[in-house]
């Protein structure tokens, strides 16, 4: 017999190619986020003629209907005068708060590695702002 909890959990069951592919969307997001950040000023057009691609191409990245690869980042990094700075954190149940923080805008530093949840408040970044 099936009960709502079993039939939640089947809902929920997300394969892992989806998984993957909406983990790509997310990183992909992030590093254009990342780019955008450092456009000021600077139209599509002159950072695509310093790129040596076209201006609907870099249009195509920021809208996510192409991808970025590792040559466009170094191209990027130049056009614009800034360095890709890598940082990661383990996705272990063990540091399960560094994801909800990543999630959460809080109030001043906090050091994940000994920081208890509870000393510190989270607000929702929908309601910060």
């Amino acid at each position: 017999m099936s009960t709502p909890s079993n039939d939640l959990k089947k809902i929920l069951r997300i394969p892992d190619k989806e998984k993957l592919a909406f983990e790509k969307e997310i990183l992909q997001f992030a590093i254009m986020q990342n780019i955008k950040d450092h456009l000021g000023n600077k139209k599509y057009s002159s950072i695509a003629d310093e790129m040596g691609v076209s201006k609907s191409f870099i249009s195509q990245l920021f809208s996510g209907d192409k991808k970025i690869n590792i040559d466009l980042m170094v191209k990027f990094q130049r056009a614009l005068k800034f360095k890709f700075k890598i940082d990661s954190f383990s996705t272990e149940e063990s540091n399960q708060e560094a994801k909800v923080v990543n999630m959460y805008h809080y109030q001043g530093p906090v050091d994940i590695s000994t920081a208890n949840p509870q000393s510190f408040e989270v607000t929702n970044s929908a309601d910060a702002h």
